[in-house]
């Protein structure tokens, strides 16, 4: 029991570290400043720079990858318990202290997470919904945040077939990973299927 409480706390504090913030704040931009208010690796992109947003981006994968790894190889923790430490680390990085509990929406951190859960299954799933999803229109428009979280949202469903497939512990964390995605895009699906309902009236 003491493992897994130490587990919790460990991908908790990982997750929770904001790398992509901190690099903004040292070339002097805040990030949570930038279309969406972020503070994740994409608005860290469009404010420094493709090599700072990669950068960032790498740091906030590890976060979820590396704790979780670790935890999935020790010995003294069950299946549901790695699940479980797993969405702890995606707790962090959705509700930092370092941000007052105002963290960002966690998808580069879940990604980390279930790479370290599945190696490459999970990524090359989500890797090739998003990829798919995010063919750029002929009009040749960015696509706005509202557009970007329900792409977010379909990606991350495919996973719940998979999960069923993989083993119940899988299941755990596809449930409380899902459901924290949705959360912390919720502002922006609701402008989405707001806008989607008014264009059915035109």
């Amino acid at each position: 029991m003491i493992n897994v409480i130490f587990s919790f706390l460990i991908s908790y504090l990982c997750g929770s570290l904001m790398f992509s913030y901190w690099l903004g704040k040292i070339k002097g931009k805040d990030i949570r400043k930038v279309r969406d208010g972020n503070p994740g690796a994409y608005n860290l992109f469009k404010v420094a720079g493709w090599f700072s947003g990669f950068i960032g981006g790498f740091l906030d994968f590890s976060k979820g990858f590396i704790p979780i790894f670790f935890i999935r190889n020790s010995e003294g923790i069950g299946n549901i318990g790695i699940a479980l430490s797993a969405v702890f680390a995606v707790l962090g990085h959705a509700f930092s202290p370092f941000l007052n509990f105002r963290g960002g929406k966690a998808i580069s951190v879940s990604f980390g997470c279930w790479t370290a859960l599945t190696y490459w299954e999970a990524p090359l799933i989500l890797g090739a919904a998003l990829s798919l999803l995010s063919i750029k229109r002929f009009s040749g428009k960015e696509p706005s945040p509202e557009e970007d979280s329900f792409k977010v949202l379909i990606a991350f469903s495919f996973l719940g077939p998979y999960s069923l497939i993989r083993g119940r512990f899988l299941v755990v964390f596809w449930l409380l990973n899902y459901f924290l995605i949705i959360y912390k895009h919720k502002l922006e699906l609701k402008k989405y299927f707001k806008i989607e309902r008014s264009l059915k009236w035109l």
